[in-house]
């Protein structure tokens, strides 16, 4: 028989929670702040930097034309670095505050579901997991994504009460001899708790939409959960409560995902769609993305199995919720994906790993829970402790190569890590060095190439007031025009003839001989050249 699914009374709160929680937050937060400054910018990031260091009127301007989805976060950082400023570090370090509330968010999960240990090596995993503070450390709303969803989930069961009580929570839910029992609540201070938590559960859904619109797929786990508790108690209101707050979540965001919607088509073309005749092998390639690790995405599958071996028959409610709110949105946006734009990619679907890392923390103490019955241990407690620490650290040696790879300096240009090989990045950096040291005050400067490459924003990121270059070609800014690349000069012989003498071509390499004549006009002559990863630095000079 499963284990009945029923409304009980939160579980008491105290410093023992936090330390439950702290630990696995702790952990996250120390990873993703590891080396955070190491690796280099890259393009989504730049794009980041580039809106929330504008203007708040700027910034509104350049939402109406691009990247409105991504607007609630870049509005944070924009005020977060209005007080904390650009550096790297400053800058990345609100997703790994993030990832660590996500952890903590996990545990409670785990916690309220299946008790202290699973939540504890559920919170854990998730901190050990390589794409956590790889993501930790992106200047993107990814973290936030993720976080919301947790937040959400934990709401949810909140709103519910939905959980598989072991022996522990029983006893504490018994009344003690010579009281009267438990003091139910008045029926109308009950309505009003059911209240709160299904809009605090439908503000936390906004937050989700309002950080990354695809990670609203996790509504699909949430509904299984929904309908798995209504089979059992049959209660019609709820089934109304959770409608309302999807509904009012809805409302809210529906201006958002109207404009996002419009803007999706020049921004995601790049992204192939799945392949619904060959599922199997779509799902095969996201597994190790989603994880950042071959060898720990395998290690999870194998914990994912042992938790359905194992706790099937005792946790099935609690085991269902989590399968759905690791599964279900993977499948939605993948077939969402085969009907229109492509949303499939596993950066989009990090809000799952909650789910996935809890399942296999249901494995893992599973299967120490079982060493600890076959040993005949005295002290099983003991037993099931050191066999999951032994698990945990497999996972932290699994994944040490890996984590070590994503602080490398160029680690944040392989979107797909651990599939292909590493690409080449762009040298911002390098080439902001050159211009510092080879350029001189008042040299023009011309930043070439596909507005994605941001070619323009990461040399300035880097090169800050190290000198002053003047855009010859340039006749609105970035922030002029919103958008993330200034306008050019329709007719460039007039903004050629006033350029200066000395002028700097920045553009993907290799610049070619067209490449020089479109920028120049043909009065300007090669006087240097630096060949840089994937961009080219030209000095050119006037002629005459």
């Amino acid at each position: 028989m499963s284990s009945p699914v029923t409304i009980r009374p939160p579980v008491p709160t105290g410093r023992p929670g936090v330390f439950l929680w702290g630990g696995p937050a702790l952990v996250t937060l120390l990873l993703s702040l590891f080396h955070s400054a190491r690796a280099a910018l890259w393009r989504d990031e730049l794009a980041s930097i580039s809106a929330a260091t504008r203007g708040l009127g700027q910034l509104f301007s350049l939402l109406g034309n691009v990247d409105a989805s991504t607007g609630f976060y870049y509005l944070l950082l924009h005020f977060w670095t209005s007080l904390f400023g650009d550096s790297l570090t400053a800058l990345r370090l609100p997703s790994a505050l993030a990832m660590a509330a996500a952890a903590a968010l996990t545990t409670r999960i785990g916690v309220r579901l299946y008790g202290r240990a699973v939540g504890v090596v559920g919170g854990l995993l998730f901190a050990l997991t390589p794409s956590v503070s790889r993501y930790g450390q992106e200047t993107r709303s990814y973290a936030f994504a993720l976080m919301a969803v947790a937040l959400a989930t934990l709401l949810l069961l909140r709103a519910l009460e939905l959980q598989s009580p072991g022996p522990e929570q029983d006893r504490q839910d018994q009344p003690r001899a010579g009281s009267a029992g438990p003091d139910p609540l008045g029926e109308r201070r009950q309505r009003m708790v059911r209240r709160r938590r299904w809009v605090a559960y439908s503000a936390a859904l906004v937050l989700v939409g309002a950080f990354h619109l695809v990670a609203l797929a996790c509504l699909a786990g949430h509904a299984a959960g929904i309908l798995v508790h209504w089979w059992r108690e049959r209660r019609r209101d709820l089934l109304l409560w959770f409608g309302g707050a999807v509904a009012a979540a809805a409302a809210v965001l529906t201006p958002l995902a109207v404009l996002g919607h419009a803007q999706v088509g020049s921004q995601l073309f790049w992204l192939d769609s799945p392949n619904l005749s060959t599922p199997v092998h779509d799902l095969r390639v996201l597994w190790p993305t989603l994880f950042a690790s071959y060898g720990y995405a395998v290690m999870m599958l194998v914990l994912i199995c042992a938790a359905g071996l194992l706790t099937w028959r005792q946790r099935r409610s609690a085991l269902l919720l989590l399968a759905a709110c690791a599964v279900l949105p993977v499948l939605a946006v993948l077939v969402i994906s085969e009907l229109g734009t492509s949303y499939f990619l596993a950066r989009y679907l990090l809000f799952t790993l909650p789910a996935w890392c809890l399942l296999g923390a249901v494995g893992l103490v599973g299967v120490a829970r079982q060493v600890a019955v076959r040993t005949s241990a005295r002290t099983p407690q003991r037993i099931v402790a050191a066999a999951a620490v032994l698990g945990l650290a497999l996972g932290a040696v699994l994944s040490f190569p890996d984590q070590r790879e994503l602080r490398s300096y160029g680690a944040h240009e392989w979107t797909r890590y651990p599939r292909g090989t590493a690409p080449d990045y762009w040298a911002y950096q390098a080439a902001a060095d050159t211009l510092a040291k080879a350029a001189r005050p008042g040299d023009g400067v011309y930043y070439g190439g596909w507005d994605g490459y941001m070619i323009g924003t990461g040399v300035q990121y880097y090169l800050r007031s190290r000198v002053r270059l003047d855009q010859f070609l340039a006749t609105e800014s970035p922030e002029q025009n919103g958008s993330y690349k200034p306008t050019i000069c329709v007719n460039r012989v007039p903004c050629i003839s006033v350029a200066p003498r000395r002028i700097w071509l920045v553009e993907p390499g290799p610049i070619t001989a067209s490449d020089k004549t479109w920028a120049t006009k043909g009065q300007y002559a090669t006087a240097a050249t630096y060949h840089l990863s994937r961009i080219d630095v030209i000095l050119m000079t006037r002629k005459g």
